[in-house]
């Protein structure tokens, strides 16, 4: 057995999310399930900019044409299983790896902006329709 230094991050990586797949959220407690989501949104966020990253660098050395595809995106839709839209996606996030997105921070909501109901916007529990309610 290997100590978490000697560990590949991708095993350790891979391990954790195995261990949180396979807890069940409908066992455990409103307090847990509330405190580890935003943890769990922080790891979203990280990991897409360790994604973001990598496929920057993959596209910069055009490792596609390695495996026989044209574009970064041929090679995401093939190899990443996702659709060419998706892998446009990613490849405009890619150069957006910020040093805030790899710490795992998201960006937090500022109070007051945003659509109003007056502006068409919903806002809360008043915003929502009902079913079968039509627009008025």
């Amino acid at each position: 057995m290997c100590t978490t230094s000697e560990a590949d991050p991708l095993q350790l990586l891979r391990a954790g999310l195995s261990g949180l797949v396979d807890t069940d959220p409908v066992g455990m407690s409103d307090a847990a399930v509330t405190a580890e989501l935003p943890a769990l949104l922080d790891a979203v966020n990280q990991l897409g900019a360790v994604v973001a990253a990598r496929l920057a660098s993959f596209d910069t050395r055009a490792l596609a044409e390695v495996d026989g595809q044209r574009t970064t995106r041929s090679w995401l839709s093939a190899f990443g299983r996702m659709s060419q839209g998706a892998a446009a996606g990613w490849l405009s996030r890619a150069p957006a790896a910020t040093p805030t997105a790899r710490a795992g921070r998201r960006r937090r909501h500022r109070a007051g902006i945003g659509r109003t109901p007056d502006q068409g916007g919903r806002v809360g529990q008043a915003g929502r329709r009902r079913r079968g309610q039509g627009l008025r």
